[in-house]
């Protein structure tokens, strides 16, 4: 006779099997070493798109191939074997679409017919996988813009940094860049022995070229000066328009002997060339100390 206690329980578990939104089945092993559903409860068969009477009796095998059926079923024999629950996170593909449960399965011994059963309860999880899916990629997306903005940052930082050492108008260091690296420049050249020289220019009588012709044509003549400096010195000089028509060379390994040669040069060079504004005016320039 059952008491009222257990009866209680049955009626309890056939209220859930019948009403829970929970996947439940009971999986027999057969003589050939196949699950094949038992029974299943009504959520189950929905979950598959079949009736009750369509999946009963039908191989693990059958109902999710071979490949799907044995990841399922190394748990089950797990289960009987060590006859303990197993608890495992499954991912299932039903009419093309990919869903995840959470199962535990229990073992059920029947010692006096031998048959061993497994009892399981598996509740769909898909939301809350897809909903980790989508954040992992929504944070991964967000790494991946912050880091493109970092780069973005720190590129506009070096342009920055660039255009607050370089003059807007001739493209020259300027009186900044100038101080930044002098230090720098001369500590190498005492270390290394070599001598250092620096050659100050200024352009004679250049407030007459804005006055005559206007500050158009002056910046044109300078960005043109600017240039020829650049070509007549190396790369490891420091070439730096120090404000207005003042410019500096910072020159390495040059004695002052041949600082003298250089500088003279760029005189010659610069008196002897039309500085033309417009088409048909016609600049000339000075350097008289340097």
């Amino acid at each position: 006779m059952i008491s009222d206690i257990n009866q209680g329980k049955l009626e309890f578990l056939k209220f859930f099997w019948n009403n829970t939104q929970d996947n439940m089945f009971i999986a027999t092993l057969d003589e050939c070493n196949n699950f094949f559903i038992e029974d299943i409860n009504p959520s189950q068969a929905k979950n598959f798109g079949l009736e009750m009477h369509q999946l009963k009796n039908k191989t693990i095998k059958d109902l999710f191939g071979e490949e799907i059926a044995n990841k399922f079923e190394e748990k089950y024999y797990k289960c009987l074997s060590e006859n303990i629950p197993v608890i495992v996170d499954e991912k299932v593909e039903i009419s093309g679409t990919i869903r995840y449960w959470n199962t535990i399965v229990i073992p059920m011994q029947d010692k006096e017919t031998g048959i061993q059963r497994v009892f399981g309860i598996a509740r769909e999880i898909t939301e809350i996988i897809n909903t980790k899916n989508e954040l992992e990629n929504l944070n991964k997306k967000l790494e991946e813009t912050v880091t493109i903005r970092t780069k973005e940052l720190e590129d506009a930082n070096k342009e920055l940094l660039k255009l607050a050492l370089i003059d807007h108008l001739t493209g020259l260091q300027n009186r900044r860049y100038f101080y930044e690296h002098a230090n720098k420049f001369l500590t190498l050249a005492k270390r290394l022995k070599t001598p250092v020289s620096l050659i100050y220019i200024d352009l004679d009588y250049f407030k007459q070229i804005n006055d005559s012709y206007g500050h158009a044509c002056g910046d044109q003549v300078l960005k043109k000066f600017a240039s020829i400096l650049k070509q007549m010195n190396r790369e490891s000089d420091i070439v730096s328009r120090f404000g207005g028509e003042e410019f500096v060379l910072l020159l390495n390994s040059t004695s002052t002997q041949n600082a003298r040669k250089i500088a003279k040069r760029i005189q010659e060079t610069i008196k002897n060339h039309n500085f033309i504004f417009e088409e048909n005016k016609i600049i000339n320039l000075h350097i008289i100390h340097y």
